[in-house]
Order: C-alpha cells, then sequence, then structure tokens
C-alpha cells in the first residue's frame, strides 16, 4: 500500500508540473516580454515532468500511470488555460475532457488479455 500511496504522491507533482508548464505557455503566448523566460522554464519543467513520470512508473502499473498522467494533465492544463483566460471552455473542449475521462475509467478496468499475458509470462 505504501508504494501505491507514494506513486499518487509522485503523480500529483506530476500533474502540477503538467498544468504549470501550460500555464506558463499560455503566459508566453499573451505577454511578449516574458516570452523567453516562460518558455525557457517550461522546458525545463518539462524534464522535471519526465523524471516525475518515471517515478510515477515505478510505484504505479504502467498503463495506468501513462493514461491517468497523460488523462489528468490534459483535462486540468484545458480547464487551467480557461481559468487563466477568464473564459468558458468550447463544446469540443468539453468533449475532449469527457473522452479523456471517459478512457481513464477504462484504463482501470482489468483487463482478462492481460492477466493472461502475465500468467504466461510468468510475471
Amino acid at each position: 500500500m505504501r508504494s501505491v500511496r507514494r506513486g499518487v504522491a509522485w503523480l500529483l507533482a506530476f500533474l502540477a508540473i503538467q498544468v504549470s508548464i501550460s500555464v506558463l505557455l499560455k503566459i508566453a503566448a499573451d505577454r511578449p516580454p516574458w516570452r523567453v523566460s516562460a518558455t525557457v522554464t517550461a522546458a525545463v519543467f518539462a524534464i522535471l515532468s519526465t523524471f516525475l513520470l518515471m517515478r510515477v512508473f515505478g510505484h504505479l502499473l504502467r498503463h495506468l500511470a501513462q493514461g491517468l498522467g497523460v488523462g489528468i494533465g490534459f483535462v486540468l492544463s484545458q480547464f487551467a488555460v480557461a481559468a487563466l483566460d477568464h473564459g468558458s471552455l468550447t463544446l469540443l473542449q468539453v468533449g475532449g475532457a469527457v473522452l479523456a475521462t471517459v478512457g481513464m475509467f477504462l484504463l482501470s478496468m482489468p483487463s482478462r488479455i492481460a492477466e493472461d499475458v502475465r500468467d504466461v509470462a510468468g510475471v
């Protein structure tokens, strides 16, 4: 159980960095004086987010870590950028968020094929 808790903690750190990258790139696009510094900071954060995702892989199932990291990161980034613009999400953005959420639920379902492969491989 401790390993799953650590994995979730690493996942939360990864998500915070992913949303920060989206916000920094939005700031870079909207404010020319901050363009270079925000873009460089976002690039450094991208390297950090890769490290954090690798830490998540060490504690959670890889398919869940990848799916949840990318899916939740996408949904949270959409909401953060919409809040930054003081606007609302378009119908297409809401649809993408819903599809990403449905995909995350599908990832959490156990797969019989995956169980059979694990049994045959002996892992």
